[in-house]
C-alpha cells in the first residue's frame, strides 16, 4: 500500500505559522486482501467561532470535499459549535440528495463568538450514544479556545 502526504499549509496564507499544519492524505484507491469497509458512523463537529473568519470558507470546502468521498451506507451528524452548539444535521445516510441538503446548510453558517469546546464534546457524546456502532469524531477548529 502506498500513503502520499502532500503538506497544503504553505499554500494558505492564513496558515504560514508554525502552529498550523494542513495535510492531504492519499490512499490507493484498492487495495487487495481486505474485507468489505463497514458502513461508518461520523459526527463532523464544526467551529463557528469568531477566531474561524480567515479560514472558515477553505474548512468549508474541506468539509464539503470530506463528505462527497463517503459512501451513500455512511451516515454522519454535523454539529456547529461557538458559544453555543447547534446539531446543523441530524444523523443521516450520505445520500446525494443529503449531501446537496448539508452543502446549502453549510453556506448558511457564519463565524461569531468564543469557543464552546466543551460544549461540543458533551453534544458529540450524546449523538454518538444514539448509534449502535462505533462513531468516529472529526472536529474542524483553529484549536483555539
Amino acid at each position: 500500500m502506498n500513503v502520499n502526504f502532500i503538506p497544503h499549509h504553505s499554500e494558505i496564507p492564513q496558515l504560514q505559522s508554525e502552529e498550523y499544519f494542513m495535510l492531504q492524505i492519499e490512499v490507493e484507491k484498492k487495495i487487495e486482501d481486505v474485507e468489505a469497509t463497514p458502513p461508518k458512523n461520523i459526527i463532523f463537529a464544526v467551529d463557528t467561532s469568531g477566531s474561524m473568519a480567515l479560514t472558515f470558507s477553505e474548512m468549508r470546502r474541506c468539509l464539503s470535499l470530506a463528505l462527497h468521498k463517503l459512501r451513500p451506507e455512511d451516515s454522519v451528524c454535523i454539529l456547529s459549535y461557538s458559544n453555543t452548539v447547534e446539531v446543523v444535521c441530524e444523523w443521516n445516510h450520505c445520500s446525494e440528495g443529503f449531501l446537496k441538503k448539508v452543502d446549502d446548510k453549510l453556506k448558511d453558517l457564519r463565524c461569531n463568538g468564543g469557543t464552546n469546546i466543551s460544549g461540543a464534546l458533551l453534544k458529540c457524546v450524546e449523538q454518538s450514544m444514539k448509534k449502535t456502532e462505533p462513531v468516529t469524531v472529526i472536529f474542524f477548529t483553529d484549536g483555539h479556545a
